[in-house]
């Protein structure tokens, strides 16, 4: 009797079910609606992606404060959205979520563009090592330090940069603080760059200095000693 009852239920409910009607006005109000809080959104990120982008020209110091900058807008977003005219209340939770997703990723995705070639270059070459190496057989190999004094020694470094080196310079000073040699490096194959230098005994102190086309600028320091 109940497995009866609970299948006349089912037809009955089933019976009772309608088919709401489809509202074609309401669904195109919020069709442009949504297209127009879309274009708003990108608007907005990328005015503060400009901002961002202008303030990371001071330096790379400044880089934070675009972020700041950028999260900031974030967050003011349902201000600037209710200031334009729109009814959030209309909006559901994760559409406002999703909204501010889109401005953090379209501001990320237009500040970087802005920030790399060949839009522009405002990152500084990257100086990832400076070595001494030592002449074995024609081969240069790495050198043990402390290195050999009175010995032809070559000093690499292995510079990178999203746009264009100019020049990759090199200086060697004494420990007494007396500049012995510089000049540019040679360039040779991926990313390295050489000097020729013969160390006489004592402690010296190698800089490096990578400038980009853009006057983008860092530079490395290696301490050696030569016995």
């Amino acid at each position: 009797m109940a497995k009866k009852r609970k299948i006349k239920d089912k037809e009955a409910e089933e019976k009772g079910f309608q088919i709401p009607e489809f509202d074609r006005a309401e669904y195109e109000r919020k069709e442009i609606r949504d297209g127009k809080l879309t274009i708003a959104t990108i608007f907005y990120a990328a005015v503060f992606a400009m901002f961002s982008f202008v303030v990371a020209l001071y330096g790379d110091d400044a880089t934070s404060v675009g972020i700041l900058i950028g999260f900031g807008g974030m967050f003011t977003l349902r201000h600037f959205l209710r200031l334009a005219g729109f009814r959030l209340d209309e909006l559901e939770t994760k559409h406002i979520v999703g909204y501010s997703m889109l401005f953090l990723f379209t501001w990320l995705a237009i500040w970087t563009v802005m920030s790399n070639p060949p839009a522009s270059d405002i990152s500084s070459p990257s100086i990832e090592t400076v070595e001494v190496r030592e002449n074995d057989n024609g081969s240069w190999v790495r050198s043990s330090y402390p290195v050999e004094s009175d010995e032809s020694l070559r000093v690499y470094a292995r510079v990178y940069d999203y746009g264009d080196l100019d020049v990759v310079n090199i200086e060697i000073w004494t420990n007494a603080g007396d500049l012995e040699a510089s000049g540019d490096m040679t360039e040779a194959d991926d990313g390295w760059y050489y000097f020729d230098h013969t160390f006489s005994n004592g402690n010296w102190d190698i800089v490096v200095k990578a400038v980009d086309t853009a006057e983008n600028s860092s530079g490395k320091r290696l301490n050696v000693n030569a016995i």
